[in-house]
């Protein structure tokens, strides 16, 4: 309907006139727009939707439609919005407290059906109207990170985000910029979640529900030309993903892009937890995302901890991403059922599990990332990066579970774990592969450590090399691909993890773990050229680079890392 509007306001031809409207005459009878799975509730995300494509449809023909078409139309939506407002008044639906994606998209979306009937409305129901837009546009930008970041990932980010801002738009537009929101300091930071969760070829950090791709230029347009932020302009020429007439109205071509490679190479999203750690800005360089975060929040998995590695379009390390909605309500059913679908628990996660336990959900279980860094390379030093993941209230069988992250540039990423259990514990190290594994044969690593390589047949192999602990008290590695089977409401789905698990074989109180990995090009199996050494009340991690052999230090109990030239 909305496309077919679209398409009259640029060619003039009445023929996609008409066909909008026999959809809008059969929208406009149509009993139920409620999702079964919403239901008893008589507003929800589908409805919502519905409304403002009728509101976008009557601004896009205003230039055609005659005075019985306009009535009609007028009349639907005016109704609609009586109906919106006295729910929203009552406070009689859940989602009206809601502090997610829910709130925008029913305030937002029903708030741009007030604007575009407003001369048809009594000034009592249009204010009301907008007061609960308003109201639900500001308790979810309030509830954004401090640094543009939102918790229930990138592609939630997309959807409730961008519906707050069709709707501010709206507003700024309808009252000649006299009422703007776009001032909001979320908005003037938003767009940079979006630049460092997305990667070169426009798969985006995709934790939690969230799928690989997001079509987010239009709203990275209008993010850009309010704030003027060039980057932001950068994200809309290199990513244009899917046309839509917003973008031509929202993109401002004078505005000049700038290039990535101008900003930094490390981001936190404090509030959020995520953090990136690239090697650089190019194609072909290496990307590591770090999660923690808060198991309250909507659309979460239990996943503190877990690391993904990137480079070059292919996931070497990777996340469970997005698992299809199940039919009923145990998906959602965030205190008893939801984990029970692998997808959305630790186990495919690249965390650990502690005797084949993982985290746990509840308002003390989050995780936090408590230290990061980043360090230009030097006459004498490689660049180097770094992020440190506090997951110790995350799961209730161990005291302790600190990750450090190492970026060493170009291409090495060693993970180190410090974890201490209640009682004695077998730590599962596991990553998700997208790729296959397979054991080294011998040479170029020695044959002596575990060292496993992923990757596809053809493009770049992460070589992974098992430093600590390892001696007599012996490991146990398995490969193991697990599948799961369930109704969906898009139908059957069917999902894959496949895992790598490394577990020190017997159990102890307190495990120290450290695994080097390093990036070799065109399926070269490279050496990661690390080695560890402990050290009173600390771990040195010695590494052969360019420069020479260099040494990183952790100090065990303190959320940075050190590095020595010598």
């Amino acid at each position: 309907m909305v496309a077919c509007a679209n398409a009259w306001l640029l060619t003039g031809d009445d023929q996609f006139a008409e066909r909008a409207w026999e959809i809008a005459e059969v929208g406009m009878i149509w009993p139920n727009w409620i999702g079964p799975e919403h239901q008893p509730l008589t507003l929800d995300l589908r409805s919502a939707a519905v409304v403002r494509s009728f509101a976008v449809m009557r601004d896009r023909l205003d230039g055609w439609l005659d005075g019985e078409r306009r009535n009609r139309l007028t009349a639907y939506l005016v109704g609609e919005t009586k109906r919106f407002v006295e729910i929203s008044d009552a406070h009689s639906e859940w989602w009206t407290y809601s502090t997610h994606n829910w709130r925008t998209v029913l305030d937002g979306g029903y708030g741009v059906a007030a604007l575009s009937v407003m001369e048809s409305l009594p000034d009592d129901l249009l204010r009301r109207a907008l007061k609960h837009g308003i109201i639900g546009s500001f308790v979810i930008l309030d509830n954004g990170d401090v640094d543009g970041g939102w918790f229930e990932g990138v592609s939630y980010w997309r959807y409730g985000i961008g519906e707050a801002v069709e709707f501010i738009d709206a507003l700024y537009r309808v009252s000649d910029s006299a009422v703007d929101l776009f001032s909001h300091p979320y908005l003037q930071k938003t767009g940079d979640f979006a630049v460092f969760l997305t990667w070169p070829d426009g798969r985006v950090y995709h934790w939690g529900d969230c799928g690989e791709k997001i079509n987010a230029t239009h709203l990275m347009a209008r993010l850009a030309s309010i704030t003027r932020r060039g980057d932001w302009q950068e994200y809309v020429r290199r990513f244009p993903a899917q046309p839509t007439l917003d973008t031509l109205f929202w993109d401002d071509p004078s505005l000049e892009p700038v290039p990535f490679d101008t900003l930094p190479k490390v981001k936190h999203f404090r509030g959020t937890e995520v953090a990136v750690l690239r090697s650089g800005w190019g194609d072909d360089d290496l990307i590591v995302g770090v999660k923690a975060g808060d198991t309250l929040a909507n659309h979460t998995h239990l996943d503190h901890g877990s690391f993904v590695v990137d480079v070059a379009g292919h996931s070497l390390i990777g996340d469970a991403g997005f698992w299809d909605y199940a039919t009923g309500t145990y998906f959602f059913n965030y205190g008893e059922h939801r984990y029970d679908y692998p997808g959305l628990d630790t186990a495919c996660h690249s965390t650990i599990l502690a005797d084949g336990r993982g985290q746990e959900w509840g308002p003390d279980r989050h995780g936090a990332i408590i230290g990061t860094g980043d360090f230009p390379a030097t006459d004498t030093m490689p660049g180097w990066a770094f992020a440190t993941v506090d997951s110790s209230n995350s799961y209730p069988q161990l005291e302790m579970f600190v990750r450090y992250m190492l970026l060493i540039r170009p291409d090495r990423v060693i993970v180190i774990d410090d974890i201490r259990s209640h009682d004695p514990a077998r730590i599962e190290w596991r990553v998700v592969l997208p790729y296959p594994v397979r054991r080294m044969p011998g040479e170029p690593c020695d044959p002596a450590w575990p060292t496993w390589v992923t990757g596809p047949e053809s493009g770049p192999a992460l070589t992974m090399k098992w430093l600590e602990p390892f001696g007599d008290d012996g490991l146990i590695a398995q490969e193991t691909q697990l599948d799961a089977i369930y109704g969906a409401r898009s139908g059957p789905a069917h999902h894959a993890c496949r895992m790598l698990t490394v577990s020190p074989l017997i159990r102890q109180r307190t495990t120290q773990i450290a695994v080097a990995m390093r990036l070799g090009r065109d399926g070269q199996v490279v050496d990661p050229g690390v080695r560890v050494e402990n050290a009173y009340r600390s771990l040195r991690i010695i590494v052969d680079t360019d420069l020479g052999q260099r040494t990183w230090q952790i100090m065990w109990g303190q959320p940075g890392i050190q590095a020595f030239a010598q």
